[in-house]
């Protein structure tokens, strides 16, 4: 685990993973009812690189950061368009931790 903190929602979770190379997964916990913020986990290792710390937990939510390749240049605007890529998307996992 690379850092936790507090957030008000999961895409300030996302946001805060992607700003930082390393991450490449995160748990977000959603709040329980008598908490007004989320807690998020910022990961070093996916599921894959280490299933064994996998673990059910209901509320909570398992992304991975997946970062695209980066796009060729080319003449055709077209081309250019269609290849652009946000550098980062994540891939999501309900319920695992």
């Amino acid at each position: 685990m690379m850092a936790t903190m507090s957030v008000n929602e999961h895409d300030e979770c996302l946001q805060k993973c992607a700003e930082k190379p390393r991450c490449k997964a995160v748990n977000y916990f959603h709040p329980f009812a008598y908490q007004k913020k989320a807690f998020c986990e910022l990961l070093s290792e996916t599921q894959r690189d280490n299933p064994r710390l996998m673990r059910p937990f209901r509320l909570a939510t398992y992304f991975e950061n997946i970062r695209c390749r980066e796009s060729e240049e080319t003449e055709d605007a077209v081309d250019i368009i269609q290849s652009e890529c946000i550098s980062h998307r994540f891939f999501l996992s309900f319920g695992l931790v």
